[in-house]
């Protein structure tokens, strides 16, 4: 291998356990492992390096190049343990030795030592073989822990956990999520903790969809206390219970700095103040008018209507008119057996569309000209918790854009 060939990037591990360990060599994905261990004297480590026979039995793939690697190992353990001083092979060839500063040289190995050198060499071998097969063993018995308590962690899912509102083209939704937990028999639900954020999806961009999480480690009390506190623009002040605020475009929770001397939004005030503090139910009531009241039309459309109510643009107040028409919301079997159709109707309560939303009980509506939303749930299904849904109509043409709102 010439020079332009070799590997750039190496490195030299030093690992200690005691009094010995191993030294080990990386580069280019592969890895050469030599015991070591204090020495005496003027040697301060001795490294099992084995000679030019041993490499090429145990590692052929760096036998040609076994003095550049040890070169190197020298100079590592010189650089990172014994500064000033030096590396130098022993007459056996099998052990690198490194001296303190100012050692004298290593003298010459009599004849009668070869023997006990070598069997040292032998012993070391099997000492650094050994401590590869533990610690292959150690990682692979981590490695089974680490899965085992990952098969056995519960995962969980997201779900909504208050009033959703409207922030320009967004439409923002709060999540809890109940935390990863490993099950115990004596487990404790009041140790439960909650991760708190918001969901956020485009109006304009069926694809778009961001969640941003605003707080982590709540307790079920917590969790239960979320709301939107308010929406100025496309920024939303959330309460997880402590107040945020959330760029709903970015999907992110400003920091303080950029929080700092934003203006709030106008508190509510009068009937509003009333509307906030209703039950969902009755927030949802005050935004739907039954046909013939306020001069509706009776829709023409054949066919059974159960649960028929036009939108109103805003709580209490008159009819959405998009383009002078109205949106009429119905269910053609019992309610949450069949899902909900909304219907764009003429003033002579003839249809101009009709879609099929997926919802099968509605717990939300958010009025808009162009694009109003729905929020609610699949139909019910005997045995199974329905999945809550965002559904979006686009006004002019009736198309609409269903958006499940669990966060995995």
């Amino acid at each position: 291998m010439n020079a332009n060939t070799r590997p750039q990037k190496w490195r030299v591990r030093i690992v200690a356990d005691g009094r010995d360990g191993q030294v080990i060599y990386e580069e280019a994905g592969r890895a050469l492992s030599f015991y070591w261990e204090f020495g005496a004297g003027p040697v301060i480590v001795g490294v099992a390096v084995g000679d030019a026979a041993d490499w090429r039995a145990d590692h052929p793939w760096a036998a040609e190049r076994r003095d550049e690697i040890i070169a190197r190992l020298g100079a590592e353990l010189i650089r990172q343990k014994v500064p000033a001083g030096r590396a130098e092979l022993d007459a056996s060839g099998r052990f690198l030795n490194v001296f303190s500063a100012g050692a004298p040289p290593a003298p010459a190995q009599p004849r009668a030592r070869a023997a006990a050198a070598d069997f040292v060499w032998r012993l070391n071998k099997a000492r650094s073989r050994m401590g590869m097969i533990i610690l292959a063993l150690a990682l692979i018995a981590g490695a089974t822990l680490l899965a085992g308590r990952s098969l056995l962690t519960i995962r969980t899912i997201g779900a909504p956990a208050g009033a959703s509102a409207r922030a320009g083209d967004f439409i923002v939704t709060p999540i809890s999520r109940l935390e990863p937990y490993v099950p115990s028999l004596d487990r404790n639900p009041g140790r439960d903790r909650y991760s708190i954020g918001l969901l956020v999806h485009s109006v304009r961009d069926e694809e778009w969809r961001r969640y941003a999480t605003v707080a982590e480690g709540k307790t079920g009390s917590n969790s239960a206390n979320v709301r939107i506190e308010g929406v100025k623009g496309d920024h939303v002040w959330f309460g997880a219970p402590e107040e945020r605020i959330v760029d709903a475009r970015a999907a992110r929770v400003l920091s303080a700095d950029d929080a700092n001397g934003m203006a709030p939004p106008p508190r509510p005030a009068g009937a509003e103040t009333l509307i906030r503090l209703a039950t969902p139910e009755r927030r949802l009531e005050s935004l739907l008018a039954a046909p013939g009241d306020e001069g509706l039309p009776a829709p023409r459309e054949g066919g059974e209507m159960v649960n028929a109510s036009y939108l109103r643009a805003a709580p209490y107040q008159g009819a959405l008119s998009p383009g002078g028409d109205r949106l009429l919301l119905y269910w053609t079997k019992r309610y949450r057996e069949g899902a909900m159709i909304v219907a764009r109707v003429d003033a002579k309560g003839d249809t101009v569309w009709r879609t099929q939303t997926g919802i099968g009980r509605l717990d939300e509506a958010l009025p808009d000209l162009d694009r109003p939303a729905f929020i609610g749930a699949r139909p019910r299904i005997e045995g199974k918790v329905a999945e809550p849904l965002l559904v979006v109509i686009d006004a002019e043409t009736g198309r609409a854009a269903t958006h499940s709102l669990l966060v995995e």
